[in-house]
């Protein structure tokens, strides 16, 4: 994930991600809680850079085959999303499927200020679907426009 190491101290090591220390992981059971940095209304979002999905033994979720959606919405019981990105129309990158491996470019986002809630879901090539990485996102206002 592309976040400046002064938000969350976390560093990038040869294509895998840690946060204070940590692995991203998840797909099994229990998603990974990110909580994503607040963020100006209209600013551009660094987005999610070879960020590797592992299961909790640290070992790849294979992605050959599956595809992936991050969905923003204000709540999570809303049906419409305020956002959504996906592998299926080219807005998340699959870098290396056998390696867990995705990227999300960065982007404007031109959401309302306030308080959203996030998750990333993947649907296996064999239609087995996890949710590896959900959160919080608070949009802020911006005082240039």
């Amino acid at each position: 994930m592309s976040y400046a190491p002064e938000y969350y101290g976390s560093s990038v090591h040869r294509g895998k991600i840690t946060i204070d220390g940590t692995l991203v992981s998840g797909g099994a059971s229990v998603p990974t809680i990110i909580n994503l940095p607040d963020h100006p209304a209209g600013d551009t979002w660094q987005g999610f850079a070879e960020t590797v999905l592992a299961y909790a033994d640290e070992s790849p979720i294979n992605l050959a085959g599956a595809s992936l959606l991050m969905q923003v919405k204000r709540r999570r019981s809303d049906r419409m999303p305020v956002l959504e990105l996906s592998s299926d129309t080219s807005d998340i990158t699959i870098v290396d499927a056998t390696g867990g491996v995705f990227s999300i470019s960065p982007q404007s986002i031109d959401l309302n200020p306030g308080d959203y809630v996030y998750d990333l879901q993947v649907t296996l090539r064999n239609g087995d679907v996890m949710t590896p990485i959900q959160g919080n996102w608070k949009i802020t206002s911006d005082v240039s426009r």
